[in-house]
């Protein structure tokens, strides 16, 4: 968590995770401040949940080749976050634009976990206003995950002091690696992978919704899209040995049904990857993993 964590307001420290209805409800609300404000919540849970589902849609081999699904996991408790009335930005319609994860540790499915959520204060951005939130998951008294996201709120009529786009992305730079994959992406996906992570953003779960936001058709989440290259890397032996970070920025948004191919190409330190369409006109994600130093 970042220093600012120590002047945070705690929202929120409970036994279970905050119900997902009232937070929905929060967001339609839309109960936003223009006060800014750091913000944590934490929860502690006896054991995490079944994994069973998220990894047979992910295709993912085993919850031990499963980087995204603290992710997942603790949705319940960012999205809490996200709607509070103190949080400066109104979580309807934020873009997600970069993902970072680090998995420190193998996840005890059995054992008590404690997460905490923390975001950082708005910064500005070409587009808008940029956020951050941190996630921390623990078990055994030892950090084992821990992930760092940022969110736009685009504002049209934003007017940047610097000629130059702050420097708060993920400075990937990828080449096109060499192995790939062809999937086919039905058009349910959004509405399959929304009702199991509780992500039920209406641009995600069915085409004539998504048109109200202003998209052509119902779009994939970016954290499916994450996973489910990850789980194609795990297949191939690709994924390196703990620890390791997983950073990933979303690019153009993939329309569904859709037709995408994952291309990959492993280094001496790690794997750079990234999601294309099938024609390889569009670049909907690009990635990189890398293992962490102890000695870091």
């Amino acid at each position: 968590m970042d220093k600012n964590n120590a002047f945070a307001r705690s929202l929120l420290s409970a036994q279970k995770l905050p119900a997902l209805t009232a937070s929905y409800f929060r967001a339609l609300m839309a109960l936003g401040t223009k006060a800014p404000e750091s913000l944590t919540a934490e929860v502690l849970l006896p054991a995490l949940p079944d994994p069973m589902e998220y990894l047979t849609l992910c295709q993912h081999p085993s919850q031990h080749s499963a980087p995204c699904w603290f992710q997942v996991a603790s949705f319940p408790l960012q999205l809490y976050l996200l709607t509070q009335r103190r949080f400066p930005l109104a979580a309807i319609g934020l873009v997600h634009l970069m993902n970072r994860i680090d998995v420190l540790a193998p996840p005890d499915p059995l054992s008590p976990v404690r997460m905490v959520v923390h975001s950082g204060l708005p910064e500005p951005h070409a587009k808008g206003q940029l956020v951050w939130l941190e996630t921390a998951c623990y078990q055994h008294g030892q950090l084992v995950w821990r992930s760092r996201a940022s969110y736009l709120q685009r504002q049209h009529k934003s007017k940047p002091k610097m000629d130059r786009q702050p420097s708060t992305e993920p400075g990937i730079v990828l080449s096109l690696p060499r192995q790939s994959t062809l999937w086919t992406l039905p058009v349910s996906l959004g509405w399959r992978y929304g009702r199991l992570s509780g992500d039920l953003n209406p641009i995600h779960l069915h085409p004539l919704l998504a048109r109200l936001f202003g998209f052509k058709a119902n779009i994939a989440h970016g954290m499916w899209s994450k996973a489910r290259c990850l789980a194609e890397l795990a297949a191939q032996g690709a994924l390196p040995e703990l620890p390791y970070q997983v950073e990933v920025r979303f690019d153009k948004p993939i329309l569904l049904p859709a037709t995408v191919q994952c291309h990959w190409q492993s280094k001496k330190d790690g794997c750079n990857f990234a999601l294309l369409s099938a024609d390889g006109a569009l670049c909907h994600l690009q990635g990189t993993i890398m293992p962490i130093r102890n000695d870091c």
